[in-house]
């Protein structure tokens, strides 16, 4: 995706501390089934100008396990679009209260 977007820098966040040490080329990679995707990976990341690699410790990373959910639960024909999401990070807390009216006006 991030070369259909013309993107030349990235920067890849993982909390995969193996998969990180395997792109990284720190560790070998043995395993089979992952081979097709580290070699996959390597072919991929000669395509861009600057690629880094930045672990996140799993506690660290609820963020994107909840989009990772999220994005799991929408079925979506794959000739549709879909368009990024905008994420607002606040610096104070929002609170929200509901309060509803019953049948005799009293909340």
């Amino acid at each position: 995706m991030a070369l259909e977007m013309e993107i030349n820098d990235l920067i890849v966040f993982s909390d995969s501390d193996l998969l990180m040490h395997q792109t990284l080329k720190q560790l070998v990679t043995r395993d089979s089934k992952i081979m097709v995707y580290h070699c996959n990976l390597l072919s991929l990341a000669n395509k861009f100008r600057s690629l880094e690699f930045r672990h996140i410790p799993h506690t660290r990373n609820v963020f994107a396990d909840t989009l990772a959910t999220l994005s799991s639960m929408i079925q979506y024909p794959d000739e549709l679009v879909i368009e990024p999401i905008q994420i607002q990070f606040q610096d104070k807390s929002a609170h929200y209260l509901v309060v509803e009216e019953t049948s005799d006006n009293r909340p």
